[in-house]
């Protein structure tokens, strides 16, 4: 694990002797460190305070080089932090100034960077004009890391507007690429996107392929936070197929994961899954445990959307026991819940299951 503080104390000392000694050169390496850092351990903010003080320093010895790097490090920042017009206004001036000196690495940084910012924005055709470029560039340099990364990235971006055939064909080429450059992180990426497209098309057994690779990758990385996942994602597999035994071993052993590292989210996550699966076996009390455990969860971690699929789902249990006054409190509870997401199809699937627990609940209290 990165020891944030002692990276900025070592790189504070660093330029301190750098600006005692008057050295700009390292005054703008020190700052681009120490915004690369601060950004990375989430305080946005003061990491662009030092790639702007990177920035100026760099045009004042006209360096422009460093000077594309500080412009490209505060256009991902302003990504970061939803600021997307700063963002491109920032990659723009990266992407000018390498292309005049002939600096690469700036170049392709900056058309991943503005592809990802349209990609942002739901403007996906200028998205995928930059991933292009992105990719055609890095195979003119013969930059196969770089390549497989815009691949992937062509593929989230097709996979989004629902062109699956050509998501599949980027994701496959992505993952070749890494496989054959032994770069487990972006091959392990590649796949996890490939299933989720798998799962969300209805091929189940593809989709479990996938995460199957993916889980034996994070397993090497000793990556727990994804192996957690990806038992988790194998499981919605199983539990799509029916075959709720297998379900239920991939539940529980992610949330063994998810324990392991206190990831409270998936925790609550995986316990909506297992109710799911209780509910399929009809064993309802227990069901009703699951989703009472996840809802204690979700509320102390105040995620609306563990809410709204338990209680729905807890409905769902009180309905199929005939005890109508309880489905429609929770059905209720899960309506109130959606103005914190937009989910407009499932708050309809929600709203008529209401209706009709509420129609029957008027009839079962008129034949009293």
């Amino acid at each position: 694990m990165v020891n944030y503080n002692q990276a900025i104390e070592f790189l504070q000392q660093g330029l301190e002797i750098a600006r005692q000694e008057g050295d700009y050169e390292e005054q703008v390496q020190g700052n681009s460190g120490l915004g690369r850092v601060y950004t990375v351990r989430g305080d946005v903010e003061t990491g662009i305070k030092h790639h702007e003080e990177s920035l100026v320093i760099a045009r004042k010895i006209g360096n422009r080089q460093k000077e594309a790097i500080a412009l490209g490090s505060l256009g991902s920042a302003y990504l970061i932090l939803g600021q997307f017009n700063k963002a491109i206004s920032y990659c723009e001036q990266e992407l000018t100034i390498a292309k005049e000196i002939g600096y690469r690495r700036g170049e392709e940084n900056s058309l991943n960077n503005l592809g990802t910012v349209y990609h942002r924005l739901g403007n996906y055709d200028e998205a995928i004009f930059y991933y292009q470029k992105s990719l055609k560039l890095a195979q003119n340099i013969q930059d196969q890391y770089w390549e497989s990364s815009a691949l992937r990235s062509l593929g989230n971006i097709h996979s989004i507007s629902e062109n699956f055939d050509s998501a599949i064909d980027f994701y496959r080429k992505s993952i070749d690429i890494s496989h054959k450059l032994l770069d487990l992180t972006g091959e392990e990426a590649a796949l996890a996107h490939l299933g989720t497209l798998y799962n969300e098309i209805g091929d189940f057994v593809e989709a479990i392929e996938c995460f199957e690779r993916s889980l034996k990758i994070s397993t090497e990385l000793k990556d727990i936070e994804a192996e957690g996942e990806y038992l988790e994602d194998l499981g919605e597999a199983y539990y799509s197929l029916e075959e709720y035994d297998r379900a239920i071993d991939y539940f529980e052993r992610s949330l063994a994961k998810r324990k392991e590292i206190d990831d409270q989210q998936g925790q609550g996550e995986v316990l909506v899954n297992l109710g799911l699966v209780k509910e399929a076996f009809e064993e309802y009390n227990q069901a009703i445990e699951f989703y009472e455990q996840s809802l204690v969860i979700a509320n102390q971690i105040d995620y609306p959307l563990i809410k709204i699929n338990a209680f729905a789902n807890l409905g769902d249990v009180y309905y199929t026991l005939n005890n109508f006054q309880k489905a429609v409190e929770c059905y209720q509870q899960s309506l109130s819940l959606f103005g914190d997401i937009e989910d407009s199809h499932n708050e309809l699937i929600v709203r008529e299951k209401l209706e009709l627990a509420q129609i029957l609940l008027n009839k079962a209290r008129k034949s009293r």
